[in-house]
């Protein structure tokens, strides 16, 4: 199960992700311009080590939606599957989010 908390406030959830996690969605280049690029432009910038702690990853409903979207609709490559390792954090983090992924998701 992971850790996660909720802002109710402003929607946000903050989800421990592994190294691994982290790596890959640091990983990806976002150099470019366009809506996956922006998408891991603000995981990137939403996810941050603490030291006692481990690492977090804030997201919003928004954004889980976006990264189900890219993960699951564009195909095979490295930065989907870096999505794709989000999907089961999603799930328990944001079940109305999932509940909303297109029937036959491999969620």
């Amino acid at each position: 199960m992971a850790t996660i908390d909720r802002y109710v406030n402003s929607g946000m959830v903050v989800i421990r992700i592994t190294s691994a996690q982290r790596e890959a969605i640091e990983r990806v280049n976002t150099a470019a311009r366009g809506g996956w690029q922006e998408l891991f432009r603000r995981l990137q910038m939403g996810s941050k080590f603490y030291p006692e702690a481990g690492i977090y990853l804030s997201m919003t409903p928004d954004d889980a939606r976006r990264v189900l979207h890219y993960a699951y609709e564009y195909g095979n490559g490295g930065w989907q599957g870096a999505l794709r390792s989000l999907a089961p954090l999603i799930r328990e983090a944001f079940p109305a989010v999932t509940e909303e992924a297109q029937p036959g998701l491999a969620l």
